[in-house]
């Protein structure tokens, strides 16, 4: 079967004569030069012809420096298009469809907002020339009947007592006179009146405020007598008395709880309010064990060497707290410990004085703790409940926390020996790990 190639354009006959060229010459170079710029390479690729069966070959030389310059391009002669040409272009567009809300007016608002209302003007002079003249809406409010005692607080028995206030029915002290005259103007006893002011919130509410709060632990008598009157001529028919009342001295915290503890503790009890350290000392009580003691209040130093009483003291606000030691009522000196293993109670009796204030509590208040046992091995374990495999660390639990400042490794002695043995102490628990083996009982 033949094949016949038809060039139907001169496109083609011009290629295939190219190609006709190119394989009857020796050798015809086509040459490449660099663009415009500085030294460069400029490579010349060659298309070997003939019967030497080199292919395309490549010449590499050095380049030279050039500075040509481009040479511009002239556009191409123009003249612009008459009207009925452009028309007869736009025509050939289709047409632009327009919605209906393509165009729009500029929004603005229908008006400027309104100026402010202003309220109603009063003409007059502030403060009034009569102290007896008040504004008319004033006097409306005013009560034309005996002068009452609204509110009042703190009564009764109250945790803390910030601040004392009073609310009358009718105003007590001329507009001018809040500030001025308030001191002059206090138809309040108060007793016992701890150091503060008096002062007016208004014209009918008056309050004492004392320095810093109302001293705890005492009881407070507040009177307002019959016949007192107010700036409208309003008498108060009967006397208001009441009565309110801060706590007695309570233990806000206290070390040892619990336990175990160490046989020598020093003790350290905080309280919510001021107290004389010598006078609670008598007192506190410590039962416990077959003897009797005795307590003394700890010195500074042994304060300082003992990190948990030196860390509460720190922490502790100014004047209410005492630390003690206590020692057998029958012991010639203060270095005698107190018995291991044993529970004690530590007992601030009723009758605790506050510094505050006379009144002493009426119940007692205890905490107690419980001294070191003699250090013993309570148990021993392997694993973790699922049996004893090689590697697997060992437990020694005992009946004390262990000091692990002072522990030693050395203390620890494994028969056989284990390798790599490491030893750690958690609480009161030591954890034996190492290259343990199968089938050794160590």
């Amino acid at each position: 079967m033949k094949s016949k190639i038809r060039f139907e354009t001169s496109s083609s006959r011009l290629l295939l004569l190219v190609i006709l060229i190119a394989m009857t010459l020796p050798a015809v170079i086509w040459s490449s030069v660099a663009g415009q710029g500085r030294r460069g390479t400029i490579a010349r690729p060659q298309i070997a012809g003939g019967n030497n069966g080199d292919g395309m070959q490549f010449r590499l030389s050095e380049g030279t420096e050039e500075n040509q310059r481009q040479q511009p391009v002239t556009a191409a002669p123009t003249s612009p298009l008459s009207d009925d040409a452009v028309n007869n272009l736009l025509k050939r567009l289709p047409a632009i469809k327009v919605d209906a809300d393509d165009q729009k007016d500029f929004a603005m608002r229908d008006r400027s907002l309104p100026p402010p209302r202003t309220g109603q003007t009063i003409n007059g002079t502030f403060p009034p020339a009569d102290s007896s003249t008040y504004p008319e809406q004033t006097t409306a409010q005013m009560s034309s009947g005996p002068l009452e005692v609204l509110r009042f607080a703190p009564e009764g028995e109250v945790a803390l007592a910030p601040h004392l206030t009073v609310t009358f029915s009718q105003p007590m002290v001329a507009v001018t006179s809040v500030t001025d005259l308030a001191a002059a103007q206090v138809p309040v006893k108060l007793t016992p009146q701890p150091p503060g002011k008096w002062r007016w919130l208004g014209t009918k509410t008056l309050i004492f405020e004392p320095e810093g709060r109302f001293p705890m632990a005492t009881n407070y008598a507040v009177e307002i007598s019959a016949g007192t009157k107010s700036v409208n001529g309003g008498l108060l028919a009967a006397a208001k008395r009441w009565t309110f009342s801060t706590p007695p001295v309570q233990v806000k915290s206290s070390h040892p709880n619990n336990g175990p503890h160490v046989r020598n503790p020093v003790f350290f009890i905080e309280f919510d309010q001021r107290i004389d350290p010598a006078a609670m000392l008598k007192a506190i009580k410590l039962t416990g064990g077959a003897s009797s003691w005795r307590l003394r209040l700890a010195t500074k130093e042994e304060i300082e060497s003992d990190a948990n009483a030196r860390n509460r003291v720190k922490s502790a606000e100014k004047d209410r707290w005492l630390a003690f030691r206590a020692i057998p009522a029958s012991a010639l000196d203060n270095d005698q410990p107190l018995p291991a293993g044993t529970s004690f109670t530590v007992t601030i009796n009723a009758g605790a004085p506050s510094v505050e204030g006379p009144r002493t509590t009426s119940t007692p208040q205890k905490f107690t703790f419980r001294t070191y046992d003699a250090l013993q091995l309570a148990s021993a374990q392997c694993g973790y409940g699922d049996g004893c495999r090689p590697f697997v660390p060992f437990q020694l639990n005992f009946n004390n926390p262990l000091d692990a400042k002072v522990f030693a490794a050395s203390q620890i002695k494994a028969t056989p020996a284990i390798e790599g043995m490491k030893i750690a102490v958690y609480g009161n628990t030591l954890n034996i790990s190492g290259a343990t083996k199968g089938r050794t009982a160590y």
